[in-house]
């Protein structure tokens, strides 16, 4: 177990009460929908660069910023798509995903919106 101090709660992680303080487990991380990560960002855009915090408050995300999220599916016309990757260890990089639940994906459209 490790202790992080977090930026920014998502509002999908509300129901958990989790704190700005937190012991996450860095070994054995179950992959599947809906699994709650600490993630830290390591690259924003100008575009898709802001997250629901569990106020309900869009805030914008930073390069730097450690976030709470979950994994998730995205399916989409426009912007990102991408599905829960088949296995998540400590320091893998992923996508932030935002919108109505803003998912971390393992990112299956490598191009979109780079800036």
């Amino acid at each position: 177990m490790k202790t992080v101090v977090v930026d920014k709660i998502a509002s999908i992680a509300q129901a958990c009460g989790l704190g700005h303080e937190i012991r996450i487990a860095t070994d054995d991380i179950p992959c599947e929908e809906g699994v709650v990560l600490v993630v830290e960002i390591i690259s924003s855009k100008s575009n898709y660069n802001t997250l629901e915090l569990a106020s309900g408050r869009m805030a914008k995300v930073s390069r730097g910023d450690v976030i709470i999220g979950a994994l998730g599916h995205r399916q989409a016309l426009f912007g990102y798509s991408g599905h829960v990757p088949d296995s998540v260890r400590a320091g893998d990089a992923f996508r932030l995903v935002p919108g109505d639940r803003h998912d971390i994906i393992n990112d299956t459209d490598d191009d979109k919106d780079e800036e």
